[in-house]
């Protein structure tokens, strides 16, 4: 009688064991399938590797269908054709040049008007030592050879360089600058490493189910908050020491001399704009601090200040607007509406890259 119900167990275990695989191999394809496909995440690996993160995974969805989106849009993208290339670089705020149809729009229209193609390789919480790193990357591994560089320096770009990226600060086996991707155990923003260490599992050998287990597990690792939320929008309102201001300085200067660098197969930009913008706060005095001041300063100390030309927008460039419609509602990063980032800010912009061309 017990070795009966031994082997009915056995035999039972046997059944559910085989339901599970049968589960798990219909499964993998769809748990696999939230994920970058293999191509595009060497891509993402292979830059964020050597630029701390890309943008968003699911960026090329949000790109109006007049983009022919490719995994190349993880790092930039390209508008327009023409015989002189503009790039423009930034952060959150250079990403709506493509993501906001009617700056879109402008950029196209210019782009017909001037035969001009614009490279826009903004990315979120992109600051000057990033935007450096990226830079060569695009000149050296995509051949990208702009006439004119439009380099956008958001009021957080402060607190990006101070406490999300110096200690991520690296050198590459051929000397140049890198901005390493977060490791360990804390959520931190741009934190990639637990999405490869997924996928990997998930691609990796072995039966579906022992596979979708072991995904299960590393999900389910409890992880803690860290890193630099909203703590990067604390420089303008606290101040900054005469410490961080000569780092932060020094960073955009070293974002400059890459810009004006000798690669051996084509001149530097004839221009670099720098463009920047005030916050909401700076409306109420609350925050104190500008990012304008520190690159103001950068530029002054730059040997190549004579091929610089820094655009800074002050609530007088709005005065037949009202100030208190142009940012994004509850916004505390003050992105720009779609409207006014079109109508003041990408059309200055585009002026002045009439004439830098």
């Amino acid at each position: 009688m017990f070795l009966a119900v031994m082997f009915v167990n056995i035999a039972l275990i046997g059944v559910a064991v085989s339901a599970f695989a049968y589960f798990a191999e219909n499964r993998l394809p769809k748990t696999r399938g939230q994920f970058l496909p293999h191509d595009n995440l060497v891509f993402y690996k292979k830059y964020s590797d050597q630029l701390n993160h890309l943008r968003d995974f699911d960026f090329p969805a949000k790109l109006h269908h007049s983009v022919n989106a490719t995994k190349t849009d993880f790092l930039f993208t390209k508008v327009g054709h023409g015989r002189a290339q503009v790039l423009i670089q930034g952060d959150s705020w250079t990403e709506q040049f493509v993501t906001n149809v009617p700056s879109l729009s402008s950029l196209q229209n210019f782009s017909e008007d001037h035969a001009v193609e614009f490279i826009v390789a903004g990315i979120t919480s992109f600051s000057p030592s990033v935007m450096q790193a990226q830079y060569r990357l695009l000149r050296q591994d995509f051949g990208i050879n702009p006439q004119v560089v439009v380099g956008v320096f958001d009021q957080t770009d402060i607190g990006d360089e101070l406490c999300r990226y110096k200690k991520q600060l690296s050198v590459s086996a051929e000397g140049e600058l890198i901005v390493k991707p977060y490791t360990g155990d804390l959520i931190v923003p741009y934190h990639l490493e637990s999405y490869f260490n997924v996928v990997e599992i998930l691609d990796s050998e072995g039966s579906a189910l022992t596979r979708l287990l072991k995904y299960k597990l590393a999900t389910l690792k409890p992880r803690e908050k860290g890193g630099c939320w909203g703590e990067i929008l604390s420089p303008l309102s606290n101040g900054l020491s005469e410490l961080d201001q000569r780092y932060v300085v020094e960073r955009i200067g070293k974002y400059i001399d890459e810009i004006f660098r000798n690669y051996d197969s084509a001149q530097p930009p004839k221009q670099l704009i720098l463009v920047t913008h005030f916050h909401k706060k700076h409306l109420s005095g609350e925050y104190k601090t500008t990012v304008a001041q520190l690159v103001s300063a950068a530029v002054m100390q730059s040997k190549h200040q004579a091929k610089i030309v820094q655009l800074n927008f002050l609530p007088e460039d709005y005065l037949k607007e009202n100030l208190d419609n142009i940012f994004v509602k509850d916004d505390p990063f003050s992105h720009l509406t779609d409207y006014y980032h079109r109508k003041i800010f990408t059309k200055r912009i585009l002026n002045q890259i009439k004439l830098g061309l």
